[in-house]
């Protein structure tokens, strides 16, 4: 099969290709950050798991187990009760039956409830590792999810339309050499003028009555200028 063919039939299975690898970028992402529980060390309620329902393998937070757990809450002081279903794994069928200690309040995170009440752990890692984790991970895959979703998107062009698309945003090929060779020139002029003013300086000269520091700071800019 010829990968490089114009048949829209393979134009668009590359497409579909590239799609379900941004959505494996992503779900990647998701499993790592959802993985990542913030632990708190003050509590002021215990949570009694009744039962757990797994949402996975595969969810909107990832791969792996997804548990959606029913406990019956009761806060510290007050002793007053309630009933929740609270998800991303904050309790596991595991913990069915054994108290267990939660900070609860107000806000709604990423962890709620329908009546808009926040739930934490009492152990994990401390919340602003937390934060710089799901940050350095986010920003890792960033860069390669966007990557192959445009690559996907060019995909579904045909050759001809691949290449001037690409022509757009890099040049044509003799666009690139004539670049790449003035590139060269501007940096061999450079190291031309940093061992010319290394000579002066070695030599003491000063022609014409000229700092030769000036000159060649001056030729610099001449450099430049011809370079834009």
């Amino acid at each position: 099969m010829n990968l490089q063919s114009d048949d829209l039939a393979i134009r668009l299975g590359k497409m579909l290709a590239g799609f379900l690898v941004v959505v494996v970028l992503l779900l990647l992402n998701l499993t790592i950050v959802f993985s990542l529980q913030a632990g708190y060390s003050e509590t002021n309620a215990i949570a009694h798991v009744r039962s757990c329902e797994n949402k996975g393998p595969i969810s909107w937070r990832g791969f792996g187990n997804n548990w959606n757990c029913t406990a019956v809450f009761q806060q510290d002081g007050t002793g007053g009760t309630w009933r929740a279903t609270v998800d991303f794994n904050l309790f596991t069928p595991e913990e069915i039956g054994t108290p267990q200690r939660v900070l609860v309040s107000d806000g709604g995170g990423r962890i709620v409830s329908s009546e808009n009440v926040e739930y934490h752990q009492s152990t994990g890692i401390s919340p602003g590792a937390a934060g710089w984790i799901w940050t350095a991970t986010t920003f890792v895959f960033i860069f390669p999810t966007l990557w192959v979703f445009s690559r996907s998107v060019v995909w579904s062009f045909s050759q001809e339309e691949q290449r001037k698309f690409w022509e757009k945003i890099y040049g044509t090929p003799e666009e690139r050499a004539a670049k790449k060779e003035k590139d060269r020139e501007f940096y061999r002029q450079i190291r031309q003028n940093r061992a010319d003013r290394k000579e002066a300086r070695r030599n003491g000269q000063r022609r014409q009555g000229k700092d030769p520091k000036k000159a060649a700071r001056k030729r610099m800019r001449e450099l430049e200028r011809q370079r834009d």
